[in-house]
């Protein structure tokens, strides 16, 4: 039934149509069709060299490389690949939550209604636009059904089961889902502690002590954090480098629920809907979808009778109610405090996300309420009842599908021409992206659905980040939620001096290796550098760049500045000419290198090509010690290696990289391989290691029992 129902959901899939809403179009389509190029290859993408001149693609927190569904890349195309996944995980979320409301409330019907609610509500369809946040709600109810599960029976499987949920969580690649799971669980495991000391009916007498249970769980929680370490530690090293690492209490307030948001649970179109394109509603309308059918709310209210009696209703009715305070951000106040008190939540944006939480309590609190109420009847009408319950509750919802599950034929989603053909060594320039963004993604959603054709194509004819990606165009400019602190610097202040039509705007477009600048038509930049083709692409308008631009370069001036904000002082002076000059935070030892100002600059020859997207070869060829600068975004992992010898990398204008040499002819590689992917992979082989050698000593203990008991 449940396999049905999933299918009814996602019934256009089998029309050939796939997903393309929202961020899967401007974000993860293009990132997963990088992956699928890179493993169809036989390479593991560990660098993105077509985002913001270079961004780490191994430890991006919202790419799951080591997720096992991204093997799917190897035969499925990256829209497929999106759809098929999320329909997969859409029936996996619905199948846990059967479990875990099962081991519960000890009725298959009332677990199979809170399964329906819990896999067809718009706070979990709705995620369907941004996939690793519903591959992590997947399993949300799977942990639980595993920690439930562990605590019911007590046995080394179940520990194991929950060391893989929590692998597989993690590895999901959406780090706030994760969180709220694991801020649920932590509240979740101290409750069945204190009921496992008064048993209850829902409590099997064979289950194992208290505290036993509790520590089984926890061990196998730290096992699943341990497992993800490939993960983990490259997302860790990612975070400190990035921009992104606290928030302010009004940074985070993005997205929240209103009181009047909450119509949306009795009337689903109050605020419009995006199919139709008339949503008015405040916010993004995913973020605040709260319909879980009209039947789920009266078995809530049902189990709320029997509150005095129940103490999983009491539990979960606190959960549910915290959720939705603190889903209304600072206004109410619960989102102020816990900013403070609770660790990591400055760390996420978007208060309106404990609706994760809150949907989930919904959907447990209706079970609880079908499970007494189905008691009370008698044994003959039962099966009738729940027949009418489930149709019931699943038919509304999946009407309400519409509004979070549109789809397209493959064919409308091709980019047909682009502006200008580059080679891979150079890079096109977005800087005003968010013109359009708000131009076809916030206004009205306009976008929506099979009769947007138009639309479609005008979106895709922006190349907005991160669509130059499909085209194989290397940006300067992108949509990065995780950024490298300095790469979004240097992409700020030029962006800014573009706006302000500052002098010194050409020499950091080139500065980045940019040889295309586009622009909204509405927008006109004037430039004696710049020249504009005369053509009619769409809604851009394309110049080329003649300042000199490089790759790799050699420069005739070092300055020393050690602190960041002197440092972006100097390059955004009209007097800086970074072909001439390099700011670095200190200067290299004398003993690898010795400036010699009257060697003239053309004695130099520096070329590069890339092997590969994590691979960059050089070459130079110089008669006086010289110092290059590649416009490659520097990050903790990449290495300069000559002839088997390691040379020094400095951190060079702020976002890039370079390295001194000395006369004669050089041939350079750089490559990237961060440590902490190193780590993080051994730490994961070593713990998986130690689970299969800790299993299989379970299954010999076991089989030499069963022959000594034979033998007697």
């Amino acid at each position: 039934m449940l396999l049905a129902y999933t299918l009814l959901l996602y019934r256009e899939f089998f029309e050939g149509k796939t997903l393309y809403w929202g961020d899967i179009l401007y974000y993860f389509q293009p990132m997963a069709l990088f992956a699928a190029k890179e493993i169809q290859r036989g390479r593991l993408p560990l660098w993105n060299p077509f985002l913001l001149c270079g961004q780490p693609y191994v430890g991006n927190p919202q790419i799951g490389l080591f997720y096992p569904f991204s093997a799917l890349l190897l035969w499925l195309s990256a829209w497929q690949y999106i759809t098929l996944a999320a329909l997969i995980h859409t029936y996996l979320a619905a199948l846990f939550c059967y479990g875990f409301l099962k081991l519960r409330t000890q009725s298959t019907s009332a677990a199979l209604l809170g399964a329906i609610v819990f896999s067809g509500s718009g706070a979990f369809l709705g995620k369907a636009q941004f996939p690793p946040m519903l591959f992590s709600l997947c399993y949300l109810p799977c942990v639980f059904y595993s920690v439930e599960n562990a605590i019911q029976r007590g046995s080394f499987i179940s520990k194991i089961q929950i060391a893989i949920a929590v692998c597989l969580l993690i590895l999901a690649a959406h780090p706030q889902v994760a969180y709220l799971t694991f801020l649920l669980l932590f509240a979740y495991l101290p409750f069945r502690l204190h009921s496992l000391r008064r048993p209850t009916r829902t409590v099997q007498k064979k289950s194992s002590g208290p505290l036993k249970a509790f520590y089984g769980c926890v061990a196998g929680i730290i096992w699943g954090i341990f497992l993800s370490s490939c993960q983990l530690f490259p997302v860790l090293q990612l975070a400190l480098d990035s921009s992104r690492e606290h928030l302010t209490p009004w940074q985070a307030n993005r997205f929240v629920l209103h009181p009047l948001d909450l119509l949306g649970l009795l009337f689903p179109h109050f605020f419009g809907s995006p199919a139709y394109a008339n949503y008015w509603g405040a916010g993004n309308a995913w973020e605040i979808a709260v319909f879980i059918g009209w039947i789920p709310l009266i078995f809530i209210g049902y189990a709320l009778l029997s509150w005095r009696y129940s103490p999983d209703v009491r539990f979960w009715c606190t959960v549910l109610l915290f959720a939705l305070w603190l889903s209304f951000g600072i206004s109410m106040g619960l989102y102020w405090i816990a900013f403070y008190v609770l660790p990591g939540i400055a760390l996420f944006h978007d208060p309106a996300r404990f609706l994760i939480v809150f949907h989930f309590a919904a959907c447990v609190l209706a079970a609880h309420g079908y499970g007494i109420f189905r008691k009370q009847l008698p044994q003959r009408g039962a099966i009738y009842v729940t027949c009418s319950a489930v149709i019931l509750t699943a038919l509304p919802l999946v009407y309400y599908t519409t509004d979070w599950l549109p789809m397209v034929s493959p064919d409308r989603l091709t980019l047909t021409q682009t502006p200008i053909r580059l080679s891979f060594a150079s890079r096109i320039y977005t800087p005003e992206h968010s013109t359009y963004w708000s131009r076809f993604v916030t206004e009205g959603y306009a976008d929506y659905g099979e009769s947007s054709r138009r639309f479609l194509q005008l979106r895709l004819h922006t190349l907005l980040p991160n669509l130059n990606m499909n085209a194989d165009l290397p940006s300067a400019s992108a949509y990065e939620p995780v950024p490298i602190a300095a790469a979004a610097r240097v992409d700020g202040m030029t962006r800014l001096a573009i706006s302000l039509g500052e002098p010194n705007a050409i020499r950091l477009i080139s500065l980045m290796n940019v040889s295309a600048l586009l622009l909204p038509r509405i927008y006109h930049f004037s430039n004696p550098w710049l020249n504009e083709i005369r053509s009619t692409y769409g809604p851009l308008r394309t110049y080329l760049n003649f300042y000199p631009h490089a790759q790799v370069w050699t420069v005739e001036q070092l300055i020393a500045v050690d602190n960041l904000m002197r440092q972006e002082d100097i390059m955004a002076s009209p007097h800086f000419d970074p072909l001439k000059q390099a700011v670095l935070k200190r200067l290299p030892p004398h003993s690898h290198w010795v400036y010699n100002p009257l060697m003239p600059a053309k004695s130099v020859v520096a070329k590069a090509v890339w092997k590969s997207p994590d691979t960059l070869s050089i070459f130079v060829q110089t008669s006086h010690p010289t110092f290059v600068v590649c416009s490659v975004t520097a990050q903790p992992g990449w290495h300069a290696r000559e002839n088997g010898h390691d040379i020094p990398l400095y951190s060079t204008d702020m976002a890039f990289m370079g390295f001194p040499l000395s006369p004669g002819t050089h041939r350079l590689s750089l490559f990237y391989c961060p440590a902490a992917f190193a780590i993080g992979s051994y730490m994961s082989l070593s713990t998986l290691s130690v689970l299969i050698g800790m299993l299989l000593s379970q299954y010999m203990c076991k089989w030499r029992c069963h022959f000594r008991a034979a033998r007697n």
